[in-house]
């Protein structure tokens, strides 16, 4: 799933970078790259590459066309790093064609979870060391238990996954990713975790709110393009839905 989602996302960039050094915004193509590079090859694909093992030959056809899409703008240290590993040179190759990748789109899920687990443990002041247990309810469930290591090995402190049909009846500090929820065990302080879902609350009423008036407002409405107001009226329901769950939390 990983291998599939840089694939795809490589593919992105180059796509991206190409249009706007056709238009001359080579800021944008730079911003573009740093993103792909940074955000995505190092922060996520790397630290993935550490647990599933067996990356090398994707690592190093990403990192030549990465070399290959950075050299007009820093063409010398490019120059170094591609002559340490191969016998040719950097400036003669020809601009990577690299191929469009698709079924990468399920690793957000898993990104989504990741960051939501390490969001709700920082927010919670759970010391690192501390192990939680991961229970999932909802839709995801099955592909988040499948993916258990990533869960469990890219810095979430969890060192079990697994799927339920309901909310587990023991105190859970409780991880809202649209209509799956994470139940995290074993390190619950009640009062935080009703502060903490306190503030979501309070957060999703004012974006409702927000998103409330727009929808309501019929110039918007009669103008905005199709698609646009789909997004916004999708974006109201999905809020709706995580309130009603942090309501159902509260109560509970």
């Amino acid at each position: 799933m990983a291998d599939k989602w840089i694939l795809q996302e490589l593919a992105m960039t180059r796509k991206t970078v190409d249009e706007s050094i056709r238009n001359f915004e080579f800021a944008a193509a730079a911003d573009s790259l740093h993103d792909f590079t940074w955000n995505k090859l190092a922060d996520w694909y790397l630290e993935v590459a550490k647990i599933e093992k067996e990356k090398s030959s994707i690592l190093i056809y990403i990192l030549k066309n990465v070399l290959i899409m950075w050299h007009p703008f820093i063409p010398y240290v490019t120059e170094t790093l591609w002559e340490s590993f191969n016998d040719d040179i950097l400036m003669m190759k020809q601009w990577p064609a690299v191929a469009e990748a698709t079924g990468g789109d399920s690793f957000a899920v898993i990104q989504e979870a990741i960051t939501g687990i390490r969001n709700a443990r920082s927010e919670n002041k759970i010391e690192p060391a501390r192990k939680v247990k991961a229970v999932v309810v909802g839709p995801n469930a099955d592909l988040l238990v499948e993916q258990a290591a990533l869960l469990c090995g890219l810095r979430t402190g969890v060192e079990a996954v697994e799927s339920a049909q309901s909310a587990p009846n023991e105190a859970a500090i409780r991880v809202v990713l649209g209509e799956t929820e994470i139940y995290l065990l074993g390190a619950v302080d009640p009062e935080k975790e009703k502060a903490r879902l306190s503030k979501e609350k309070e957060n999703l009423e004012k974006l409702i709110a927000g998103l409330s008036i727009r929808l309501e407002n019929q110039e918007f409405v009669s103008r905005a393009p199709a698609h646009i107001l789909k997004a916004e009226q999708d974006k109201l329901a999905r809020y709706q839905s995580e309130l009603a769950n942090i309501n159902d939390a509260l109560k509970a």
